[in-house]
């Protein structure tokens, strides 16, 4: 059963998920010595207070209670628009020095229209889509566009409008999430119940997803909350990308789908989606791409390449295919709230196939 073992961790976690595991082993019987564990434990604490200081400091000022009299509007408004100016400045990212968490300037022409719509429908409810017919509408506009631009569509360069030619996926369609990491998880969910409704006798502890160690958290999140064994395989040394041959002697039976990044949030590097599309299609298993940190910007990045002609320079090279263009990609999680400008948190799931975002219901 050891060797056994030690040959599934080698298969799928290569000499570094194998040494991996030896060093896990190791700290659980160090536990057990007498002393070890405290001071281990004394550790842990330590650090996580350090953090819980940094992350959440004492604040005399917060509110844990409702005031004994109501508070004045512009006295509400002055403390937040305060606190917000301030987090502003120490930020960076009205001077454009600071990345992540906003992709645009904070302020000006952009912030002010959003500002306004926000106001304007600030009391609709979208779960009665009979009454505020516009939201339905808005919604589903965005869906539209964002698959449309998924498939090489509706793109518009520096030089020229993206040639249309055939349809790619005439049958896609999605679903507006909250963010790439619900996106996510409502990926896997239609994978496991697809596959558990053409197999319902399938051990549901087998099932399983295959991914690189530079993968999203989202995905260890989607994997705990419904079940499922999340395989993770070291990226190629070179490449930080996910390699097709280690995908290809990790599939089993009970594999759902491959997980492959455009671009990986560590290393911003695209996976070779073409190779493993295509190895999960000789398959019979699903690609997942994450295009949330890359959506819109990569679609527009690919497309202006293209239109300009590639050169191999120096530091530039050739945005892979990533979306619904390539065979075999059957859902993509694309983030509006990032270098789509939207206000956090908007989020698309697209599905080639309306079957299978059915299994999501």
């Amino acid at each position: 059963y050891g060797l056994q073992r030690t040959a599934a961790v080698l298969r799928r976690g290569g000499v570094h998920g194998l040494f991996k595991s030896f060093v896990g082993g190791v700290l659980s019987a160090a536990r057990a010595l007498p002393g070890v564990s405290t001071a281990l434990e004394g550790v842990e604490a330590g650090a996580l207070q350090a953090l819980m200081d940094e992350l959440v400091p004492v604040d005399a000022t917060a509110l844990t209670v409702l005031p004994p009299a109501p508070l004045q509007a512009q006295h509400i408004v002055r403390q937040l628009t305060d606190a917000i100016d301030q987090e502003m400045a120490e930020s960076g990212f009205t001077e454009g020095k600071s990345f992540a968490g906003i992709y645009h300037h904070p302020t000006g022409e952009l912030t002010r229209c959003q500002a306004d719509i926000a106001s304007a429908f600030i009391n609709t409810n979208a779960l009665y889509p009979g009454v505020f017919k516009s939201c339905r509408k808005m919604e589903a506009e965005t869906v539209s566009i964002i698959i449309s631009l998924l498939k090489g569509r509706g793109i518009v360069t520096s030089h020229t409008a993206c040639a249309q030619g055939a349809d790619p996926a005439p049958h896609a369609c999605g679903l507006m999430t909250t963010g790439g990491t619900e996106s996510v998880l409502l990926a896997m969910l239609a994978y496991r119940d697809a596959f558990l409704e053409r197999a319902p006798a399938t051990p549901r502890h087998l099932l399983n997803v295959i991914c690189s160690t530079t993968a999203h958290p989202a995905l260890d999140k989607a994997c705990h909350y419904f079940g499922l064994r999340l395989f993770k395989l070291q990226p190629d040394a070179a490449t930080q990308t996910l390699s097709p041959a280690a995908v290809a002697d990790a599939i089993d039976a009970y594999t759902l789908a491959v997980y492959a990044s455009a671009p990986s949030f560590p290393h911003g590097v695209v996976d070779p989606i073409p190779e493993l599309a295509a190895l999960a299609q000789r398959r019979g298993i699903g690609c997942h791409v994450d295009n949330c940190l890359g959506g819109v910007l990569l679609s527009f990045a690919a497309a202006e390449q293209a239109a300009c002609g590639f050169t191999q320079e120096e530091g530039v090279v050739r945005i892979p295919a990533f979306d619904f263009r390539v065979p075999g990609v059957t859902t993509i999680s694309c983030d509006m709230h990032k270098y789509g400008f939207a206000p956090k948190g908007a989020s698309i799931i697209a599905f080639r196939d309306p079957a299978l975002r059915r299994a999501v219901y």
